[in-house]
């Protein structure tokens, strides 16, 4: 949908993606970075991604010929946000950030800085991956990684989720592995009525045959000047 904002009070709402994404760097310059998200590569300076989600796999490749610094940042919804903001907002696609440095990879955010909040989000990928992160340090089920000052509220991720290959077990909503929710909770209305905060009047539908949240559509209704 979009590779970068940076402008203030940009918005991007009601937006979904299906398509597979990769963003490749092979650098010999003093360092390559890499930002690969669903809805937007990298957000900063109080924007806001709302009432979106995205479907599609996404992934980061950063590499050096030479002995450079590299890093990627890989997330559902968005790669790397700064002082911005994700709600209402799901990620169903496959998560995957490789690099000869860092790589940050999460299910709806792959890094968030500064002043940037996740709130009343949900991801039920699959898997997660960033290769050799053992520790789990640049990696989670919601985000890959959290700077000082920043917000996970209401955050839900698949108990089934795999990360680096593991299972993760999280009770809280408000940490970057969000709380462990079954698949199905995920296509059941008065569950996410209940518990995601989401506007399903005018805004979301879940149809029937157990399927994730989608947006509704709109009609627009206009004049047609008459002859």
């Amino acid at each position: 949908i979009c590779g970068y904002i940076s402008d203030s009070g940009s918005q991007i709402n009601k937006c979904s993606n299906s398509a597979e994404i990769t963003s490749s760097i092979l650098t010999s310059s003093s360092s390559g970075i890499s930002y690969s998200g669903g809805i937007c590569g990298f957000t900063s300076g109080e924007n806001l991604i709302q009432n979106s989600f995205n479907t599609g796999k996404i992934s980061a490749y950063t590499s050096s010929s030479t002995s450079a610094s590299c890093t990627s940042y890989t997330g559902g919804i968005s790669g790397y946000g700064y002082s911005s903001s994700i709600k209402n907002s799901y990620n169903t696609g496959k998560i995957s950030a490789s690099s000869s440095g860092s790589r940050y990879a999460g299910g709806i955010i792959g890094y968030y800085d500064y002043n940037t909040s996740i709130i009343n989000c949900f991801a039920a990928n699959e898997q997660v991956t960033n290769i050799t992160d053992l520790n789990k340090q640049m990696i989670g089920r919601i985000g890959g990684n959290t700077l000082y000052q920043t917000t996970t509220l209401n955050c839900y991720a698949l108990n089934s989720m795999l990360v680096n290959g593991d299972v993760i077990i999280s009770s809280y909503t408000t940490n970057k592995n969000g709380k462990d929710t079954p698949l199905a909770s995920f296509k059941d209305l008065t569950w996410l009525m209940t518990n995601m905060n989401w506007d399903f009047k005018k805004i979301w539908e879940v149809k029937p045959g157990g399927n994730f949240p989608t947006l509704r559509k709109e009609i627009i209704a206009f004049d047609i000047p008459t002859m």
